[in-house]
């Protein structure tokens, strides 16, 4: 009988415990024209004004959503963006790479490059500066537009592992706000 009753009171003990349900986390809104769920493990930075901003940032990687095109803003068409200084490669125009669909709407995904700010500033180097590589695409939003981008601070492929997983998963959950 006490080998029963200890039984009973030690095998509850070793039981497997329930399942815990994983809490998914709230979408992100943004600027009242998109939505998307946040990005586990990468810190989060928003800036607002004129031309709002939000970034995923972790180690040397980026995933950046910006809406252009309002009053008072920097680039007020697609063509100006394209044409600006975020886009182009020290000058040169951004490499179209490949078109695909976003938040049910088909665009064009483009690469540039940027100078990585390495060294002295007030020393001259012959040499080419070192490039970030980004890529972006641009959604027309009611007569704005959102600039959706990834960028990689470092000359390895993909040095966080799985940033450029999470830019699939954020591209593919991105979803515009639909006007009421």
């Amino acid at each position: 009988m006490r080998a029963f009753l200890l039984a009973a009171l030690i095998l509850p003990a070793f039981a497997a415990e329930p399942k815990e349900t994983p809490v998914s986390k709230p979408p992100l809104e943004f600027a009242g024209v998109a939505r998307f769920p946040p990005l586990e493990g990468w810190r989060v930075r928003r800036t607002e004004g004129v031309d709002p901003s939000l970034a995923f940032l972790r180690g040397q990687d980026g995933i950046r959503v910006k809406l252009f095109g309002g009053k008072g803003s920097r680039y007020l068409k697609l063509h100006d963006y394209l044409k600006g200084f975020e886009a182009t490669t020290m000058g040169d125009p951004p490499e179209r790479v490949r078109e695909e669909t976003v938040s049910g709407l088909r665009v064009w995904f483009y690469r540039h490059g940027y100078p990585l700010t390495q060294g002295d500033p007030d020393v001259s180097d012959p040499r080419p500066p070192a490039l970030a590589a980004e890529e972006f695409c641009l959604l027309p939003v009611g007569g704005r537009f959102l600039v959706l981008s990834w960028s990689q601070e470092s000359g390895a492929p993909d040095p966080e592992p799985g940033s450029a997983a999470a830019w699939r998963a954020f591209l593919d959950s991105f979803s515009l706000v639909k006007k009421k």
